[in-house]
């Protein structure tokens, strides 16, 4: 049986606790991955979920963190897309330069929002503020 990597568990997990849509958090809880394709540029994991889960009314795809990572060129992100029954069918994480690395374990998930403030050379964040950030 295939299992998530530790960064889409990771990715799937954020969006479950961050993404405020109705049934969403269902879905993820049940989904099972079915297949991986690694384009060098980033993954496409398609996922199944028991159609007695209920079904997701949102615009596809829904934007889920920043994904920030050594192997990551110029950092990327991740988005899922809804099949046309509002169940999630595809998780995309992609770099947004030219290279994603096949294997990534340690990185930092961000909101967009975050990751889109300039940064302040003056002032540092307080030690352990960013609970959001997995290593392994």
């Amino acid at each position: 049986m295939m299992e998530y990597t530790k960064l889409e568990r990771a990715v799937l997990d954020w969006m479950s606790e961050h993404v405020a849509i109705p049934n969403l958090r269902d879905q993820i809880q049940a989904a099972v991955p079915t297949g991986r394709e690694y384009t060098g540029h980033g993954f496409f994991t398609t996922m199944s979920v028991p159609s007695e889960i209920s079904a997701v009314h949102c615009k596809s795809p829904i934007d889920g963190p920043v994904i920030d990572a050594k192997g990551i060129e110029d950092g990327g992100a991740a988005i899922v897309f809804l099949d046309d029954t509002g169940h999630l069918a595809t998780l995309e994480m992609y770099a947004n330069g030219d290279r994603f690395a096949e294997t990534v374990t340690d990185f930092e998930l961000k909101p967009w929002e975050e990751s889109n403030q300039a940064s302040d050379a003056t002032s540092e964040p307080a030690p352990g503020a960013d609970s959001s950030s997995h290593q392994g």
